[in-house]
């Protein structure tokens, strides 16, 4: 299925809500698939390999514990949204020079947009890496180095992310932009599944409103 980024953007923020995200980080995770698709990476797919592994779960143990040099998990393996986002908000108040180490992270791909704003706070590149994988983002473009594009590793020992030079970041080309996303018919179907958990059920009075239609409302963000 070939999708406009915007379609997928709204469908995986959806899909982030549907599997217990509040709206302001589905958002960032809407976000985050659509920057990765952007780029040719599967950032739909990456997305729905993080809601599968904790569908439901809270945001208090899958957020880092603490900011400091090494980041774990409250209990359990890190999302790579919260853990991003917490990323960015932090990037000026602590020592990206010298890196945070996370450890145990759900679909670190998901990682990279955020590295992008840290890179804006910071105004350097921002790298992300793991065994022989690197990426980075300097807020704009992401360069890579090591089979990034087979990576679709859905939960990592030890992920680094540190501030490093341009010169060290544009050794690396820079990742071709499309605008549009390619999805298996199964992940779209699991995805709109997800974001279906959104609506609320049909009632007898929503019934005569839509004339009869059989769909439900969206929930609020409440």
């Amino acid at each position: 299925m070939n999708l406009s980024l915007g379609e997928l953007e709204a469908l995986c923020r959806k899909a982030a809500r549907g599997a217990g995200f509040d709206w302001g980080v589905a958002e960032e995770a809407g976000r985050a698939a659509r920057q990765l698709s952007a780029s040719g990476l599967r950032g739909a797919e990456l997305l729905l390999a993080r809601l599968d592994d904790r569908d439901g779960t809270s945001a208090a143990p899958l957020s880092p514990r603490a900011l400091d040099g090494e980041w774990r998990g409250g209990d359990g393996p890190l999302c790579p949204i919260l853990a991003g986002a917490a990323l960015a908000d932090a990037a000026s108040e602590i020592d990206l020079s010298r890196g945070v180490l996370l450890h145990d992270v759900l679909a670190p791909l998901l990682l990279l947009p955020f590295a992008g704003l840290a890179a804006r706070h910071v105004e350097r590149p921002v790298t992300v890496a793991w065994a022989d994988i690197a990426v980075s983002h300097d807020g704009s473009v992401l360069r890579a180095s090591g089979d990034h594009r087979s990576a679709f590793e859905r939960r990592v020992d030890r992920v680094r992310c540190r501030a490093c030079t341009e010169a060290d970041a544009t050794r690396h080309p820079p990742m071709a932009r499309t605008t549009r996303a390619t999805l298996d018919p199964l992940d779209l179907s699991r995805l709109e599944a997800y974001a279906q958990r959104t609506c609320a059920p049909a009632t007898e009075d929503s019934r005569r409103r839509g004339a009869g239609g059989g769909g439900g409302s969206e929930i609020d963000s409440g």
